[in-house]
Order: C-alpha cells, then sequence, then structure tokens
C-alpha cells in the first residue's frame, strides 16, 4: 500500500475543518482549545481512513471522475458525522428533561410544568426565579450586537436567578459555586449584590434563603466574533439562510446563532446531596431582526423543548395555508378550559420581531368564541423584541393568567387563531403540542407561534411571538350542537 503524502494531509485537513467550520460556525466561535485538539484527531483519523480505503480500490474506480468524487463524498460524510457525534455545543443540554404536568396544589402558581425529580435536593429547595422552564434549568439569550437602536437597545434576557432555600435545622453552607466555563458565565450577584470573590463561603440559616444570580456573558465567543474571520464567516452563514430561503429551507445548513450549554454547581455541607448542579442554556445571536434570528425549532431546543416544528426558517413554501404534516402542529382556532376551577394560563417564551421601538410592541388578547371585542391580557416592551423570556410592561408576574367557561381564540398583534379572521384566511398563528425531550406529551399544553401577515415582512417563519400556555384543550367548531 502506498505511502500517505505528508503535505497533502495536512492541505486536506485544513480544507476539511475549514468546510466544516463554514457548515458548523459553533465550532469556531465556542471550541476551546482542548477540544480543537480532539476535533483535530478526529479529522485526522478519519481522513486517513478514507485514503488509505481509496488507495486500495483498484485503479479503474479510484482514476475515475465518479470514483474520485464517490471517495471524496464519502470522506465528507464520515468526518462530518463522526464530529457531529461526539459534538456537544449543538445539545440542549447534557441532561434528559423529564417535564411532567404540576398538578394544583404541588406547586406554586408561578410554576407550570417541574422536573419530574423535583426542584429539593437533601434539605436544599433551588427555585429559577424565571418559573420556566423549570427549577434545575435556566434559559438565557444574547446578542452580539446591540441593535440599531443605541437610545434602547434590545433588552438581553442574559441573566437569571436561583433562589436557594435551608430546609435544614442547621447553617447551609454553601463552600463555592463553580461554572463549567467561566468564559462564558460568570456568578454577576448575590443577594442582590455584585458578586465578589469574598461571597462564598456563603451561609444560610436555617430557614433562611440566598440569591444566586447568573450571567450568560458569552465572552470567548464575543471575543472570537469581533475578528474580521468571524465577521466573514456570519455573513457567509446570511448569505447561505438566504440562499436556503429560496429553497424552501431543505439545506440544512446556514446559522448566525446557536445553542452554549454549561452547569453551575454549588458545592455545600449538606449530609444528603453536597452537590446541586443547575444546567444552564444559552442561546446567542450575532446581530438582530430578519434573517439573523433564530429560527423558532433552536429557540424551543434552547428551552428544553422536543416538539418538531417542522420547518427552520421559513414553513418549507407553505406560506400559511396549511398544517405541516408529520410534526406537533395540530390544526386548532379556538381552546377550551381543561379545568374551569383553574384559569388559563400563558408565558411569552420568545420574541423575534423587529427591535426596539413603541412600534415593536406587540400585545395579547383573547376572545371568547361568539364575542365581538377582544379583551386584552398583556402589552410587551418594545425592547425585548429579539430575546428569549422577554419583559411584559406591566407585570412583573411570570405568567398571565385569564378565567373563562366558554370557547376561546387569541388575537396576536394582527394574526388571529382563527384563520377566517386572518389575511386571506392564512394561517397566522400555528399551534403545536408542548413535547418534552423524550417525547412524551406535556397534558393540557400547547405552544403557540405567530407571523405578521399581509405586511411587507411577512416570511411565515411563526417565531415573531411565541407563547406557552396550559390548562387547555382544543375545541373545534364543528362538534358544536344545532339548535
Amino acid at each position: 500500500m502506498k505511502k500517505i503524502n505528508f503535505l497533502h494531509l495536512v492541505l486536506l485537513t485544513i480544507a476539511t475543518l475549514l468546510i466544516y467550520v463554514v457548515l458548523v460556525p459553533a465550532v469556531f466561535l465556542t471550541a476551546d482549545k482542548t477540544e480543537w485538539v480532539v476535533l483535530l484527531c478526529i479529522t485526522v483519523f478519519a481522513l486517513v481512513f478514507i485514503t488509505q480505503l481509496y488507495k486500495a480500490t483498484p485503479a479503474f474506480i479510484n482514476k475515475s471522475f465518479f470514483g474520485t468524487t464517490f471517495f471524496f463524498a464519502i470522506m465528507l460524510v464520515t468526518i462530518f458525522g463522526i464530529v457531529s457525534f461526539t459534538w456537544k455545543k449543538e445539545s440542549a443540554t447534557a441532561e434528559a428533561k423529564p417535564y411532567v404536568k404540576a398538578e394544583p396544589g404541588l406547586a406554586s402558581d408561578k410554576y407550570c410544568i417541574h422536573n419530574s425529580a423535583g426542584n429539593t435536593s437533601g434539605g436544599v429547595t433551588i427555585v429559577n426565579m424565571d418559573g420556566f422552564p423549570d427549577d434545575r434549568h435556566l434559559v438565557f439569550s444574547r446578542s452580539f450586537e446591540a441593535g440599531p437602536n443605541t437610545v434602547n437597545p434590545n433588552l438581553n434576557h442574559d441573566k437569571v436567578t436561583i433562589e436557594v432555600n435551608n430546609n435544614n435545622k442547621s447553617n447551609l453552607i454553601i463552600k463555592s459555586a463553580e461554572l463549567s466555563a467561566d468564559e462564558l458565565w460568570k456568578v454577576s450577584a448575590v443577594n442582590n449584590k455584585a458578586a465578589t470573590k469574598a461571597d462564598f463561603p456563603l451561609t444560610i440559616a436555617p430557614a433562611g434563603k440566598a440569591y444566586i444570580t447568573v450571567a450568560f456573558t458569552g465572552k470567548r465567543i464575543n471575543e472570537r466574533a469581533s475578528n474580521i474571520a468571524s465577521k466573514v464567516l456570519m455573513y457567509t452563514q446570511f448569505q447561505l439562510i438566504r440562499f436556503n430561503k429560496t429553497l424552501k429551507g431543505w439545506l440544512p445548513f446556514g446559522a448566525t446563532n446557536f445553542r452554549v450549554n454549561g452547569t453551575l454547581k454549588l458545592l455545600t455541607n449538606d449530609k444528603v446531596s453536597p452537590e446541586k448542579t443547575v444546567f444552564l442554556n444559552g442561546l446567542w445571536q450575532y446581530r438582530l431582526t430578519g434573517d439573523w434570528e433564530p429560527n423558532l425549532q433552536t429557540e424551543l431546543n434552547t428551552m428544553g423543548f422536543g416538539t418538531r416544528v417542522g420547518f427552520g426558517t421559513v414553513d418549507n413554501g407553505n406560506k400559511g395555508e396549511s398544517v405541516i404534516a408529520g410534526t406537533d402542529e395540530i390544526g386548532i382556532e379556538y381552546f377550551m378550559p381543561a379545568d374551569v376551577r383553574q384559569p388559563v394560563r400563558l408565558k411569552k417564551i420568545a420574541s423575534y420581531h423587529g427591535c426596539c421601538t413603541v412600534a415593536d410592541a406587540d400585545t395579547l388578547l383573547y376572545f371568547n368564541i361568539n364575542d365581538k371585542a377582544a379583551k386584552p391580557i398583556c402589552y410587551y416592551n418594545g425592547q425585548s423584541g429579539q430575546t428569549l423570556l422577554p419583559v411584559e410592561s406591566k407585570s412583573n408576574e411570570n405568567y398571565l393568567s385569564f378565567k373563562t367557561s366558554l370557547p376561546f381564540g387569541f388575537m396576536i398583534g394582527n394574526s388571529n387563531t382563527d384563520r377566517n379572521k386572518n389575511y386571506k384566511k392564512k394561517i397566522g398563528i400555528r399551534v403545536w403540542k408542548a413535547v418534552d425531550q423524550q417525547g412524551h406529551i406535556i397534558k393540557n399544553t400547547y405552544i403557540m407561534g405567530s407571523d405578521y401577515l399581509g405586511t411587507k415582512g411577512t416570511n411565515y417563519d411563526y417565531q415573531d411571538e411565541v407563547y406557552y400556555i396550559d390548562n387547555v384543550l382544543p375545541y373545534h367548531i364543528m362538534s358544536e350542537p344545532t339548535t
């Protein structure tokens, strides 16, 4: 067997890595030194193996155009497959998230989904003050560029606070708060004051509590994103996204945003469970608005949902005409309360539609099936137009709610769940079953995503406004008794 030409191997390795970086930009922007070494070793090993296999084939195959092309394709697929399998940056979290619906009386009104393992470990209870998605997982989002409005820049959801409760009869001592990557995350505050090294060890008296705030700084990513190579890479991705839209979204490439994961470990003197782990899920975005925005599937995956949307940046050329087959979407125009004794609860979990003026603020209304007038539920801050878990203008509550015993629909901006009231009777608000990462449907819970119809910016991405809604059932008008 012929020896491998070392120079050719080096050049092929560089070319392969460059192609991979273009297709998976998260590698270039987030990988640390160890991960780069692993990536390089995997690539070289795969190249050597494929090259040797190629040389061992009969001459009439490896010297033909089709034979060479075939082996080159196998080489790329093999390398990308191996690296993608081992690469963990794009996974929502290293731990499964068994979300289950909380039953009345088991949880505070602020929370409507919980991890089935519970939020109490030993004599310590940890509470996610966002109330979403649960008490062991925190969600962040951050934009590298603040946007065109320097007076009112985009409000990143880049800080989340946890409440640590001591249920023991003796002092709880938090010896340290360790983050998985200091270049991406930091403890920014302790008990609502700027964090310092002197904060730990932190002592919490029996029945007492303390507050720890974690910030998604994205420092390593931001530093790399500032150089010329990264700017070229991001604009290349931007053009790939635009080109992909003309192909109705069938290409799996093109991303100017990606998910970043980490952990916060609290080392304590708790005898039952001394180490408390909180999982951190962040979404990093290069620029704001338009084709720079993350798609709905990426947003839901960041928050730990396994819901299958069925499309990427656009709805596969469907343009709001019908429900996407083979997904978790359902055709629904009206809801009914699942339990009329309890309120219908909603939480806006994502907003990616313009930024950051009053004109970009959005309203959510509901209407009973026979009412002509819609009732306002909330009004959102225009500066929260490009973020996960946006800020509601007039409320500090984690969840919004209302009570009704009648069938009802929603109106978000100019879009309606009842498509007969929409522009050209298109789907303005798509509805999906809320599904956890194990594929389990979360009972009586749905996700709504809206797009603004009949406007210059209409693009059918259905992530302009995204809501999580629970205590509801689908209501079908056809099932109404006739009189």
